[in-house]
């Protein structure tokens, strides 16, 4: 099953204030050695949804199973950098 192009939006604000969250709580607590390297990768990640409208996948539908696999990433990575 496919997502629309607003839900899929949608899914990525969401994304993206669990990213600005975590990133607002390192910053005030810089001495745990977080890395650029993450905030590179997110950056590659929102590139690639993105992209995907255009290239993958038809009509701007990206299935939820691809959406479900980048979000359990970002959340392990997430948790293995605090």
């Amino acid at each position: 099953m496919s997502k629309s192009i607003e839900e899929l939006q949608e899914e990525i604000d969401e994304l993206t204030q669990i990213i600005d969250d975590h990133n607002n709580e390192l910053s005030n607590h810089e001495e745990c050695g977080y890395d650029r390297a993450m905030l590179e990768m997110e950056g590659k990640i929102e590139h690639a949804f993105k992209a995907g409208y255009n290239d993958k996948y038809t009509a701007g539908h990206l299935p939820s199973n691809d959406l479900e696999l980048i979000k359990s990433l970002l959340n392990y990575q997430m948790e293995q950098r605090l």
